[in-house]
């Protein structure tokens, strides 16, 4: 990661990152009316989950002290069309995971 962030960001402070947790999940029930659709659509998505995990699996064994788990189980990676309420429980759980990881982190320390 430092190969391609810096040991740093451009303005001297360190780096992290964050990865949602988040397992396949079934087609949309808009899907279902077209089992052709949804075939196609899940396995999209299901390739992109595959190439998603293994290239965040391998940032995550190398770096694991700047990297923030966000809880979202129950979230689809390519999931853009939740709704408010789901999205703020999302918002809130990453909001508070982050706040919990900075916690932790010694470099980020005066």
């Amino acid at each position: 990661m430092e190969a391609a962030l810096g040991e740093t960001d451009a303005q001297g402070g360190p780096i992290f990152a964050s990865f949602m947790d988040a397992p396949e999940r079934d087609d949309d029930d808009a899907l279902r009316g077209d089992p052709a659709r949804a075939r196609t659509v899940g396995r999209v998505r299901r390739l992109m989950d595959t190439m998603m995990k293994a290239h965040d699996r391998r940032l995550i064994a190398v770096h694991q002290d700047v990297v923030c788990r966000l809880p979202a189980r129950s979230y689809g990676t390519m999931e853009f069309d939740m709704s408010e309420p789901r999205r703020q429980a999302l918002v809130n759980a990453g909001q508070a995971a982050m706040h919990a990881h900075l916690a932790t982190r010694q470099d980020l320390r005066p």
